[in-house]
């Protein structure tokens, strides 16, 4: 179970960090890409998920066990890229700690991870205290940041 949730945090991590960077650097446009039905696109794929890491669990070789693995990175790859496109350029400093939250506490064996790593990792990421005072004080939302945006100023002159 531990590789299968960190594969899957960390493949989301990877592709929306990925996108959040060709935002930031102007290599993908700044404008929010909005799919029709795009919360339903998301149920659907968090029920794969679901139902792959049942097979995953179950599989009763290594072999047979790769094939639900491999659909759940694709998926999940799929999402980070789904959930960050979204989101406008102007909130990719929320979105780059949101996502840095995510990383940080995800599963991982105890026995490789000294206990110091393992608490810090709990506190940075579990309250995600960076992320709510970085959205505070670009005066976003922590749950939709983009959903918070203020209204665009025309400009004078």
């Amino acid at each position: 179970m531990e590789i299968y949730v960190g594969i899957l945090i960390g493949a989301v991590t990877f592709s929306g960090s990925l996108i959040a960077f060709g935002k930031l650097n102007g290599k993908i446009g700044g404008k929010p890409l909005l799919l029709p039905a795009r919360h339903w696109l998301n149920l659907a794929g968090l029920l794969v998920v679901i139902w792959f890491g049942r097979e995953f669990i179950h599989a009763p070789t290594v072999a047979e066990g790769m094939t639900p693995l491999i659909v759940m990175t694709v998926i999940a790859l799929l999402f980070g890229i789904h959930m960050v496109m979204a989101i406008g350029g102007a909130d990719m400093p929320v979105v780059v700690s949101m996502l840095n939250s995510y990383w940080l506490p995800r599963p991982r064996p105890a026995s490789c991870c000294p206990r110091p790593l393992i608490v810090t990792g709990a506190l940075v990421g579990s309250p995600a205290p960076c992320c709510l005072h970085h959205g505070n004080a670009m005066n976003r939302n922590f749950i939709s940041p983009a959903a918070s945006a203020p209204a665009a100023v025309p400009a004078v002159g």
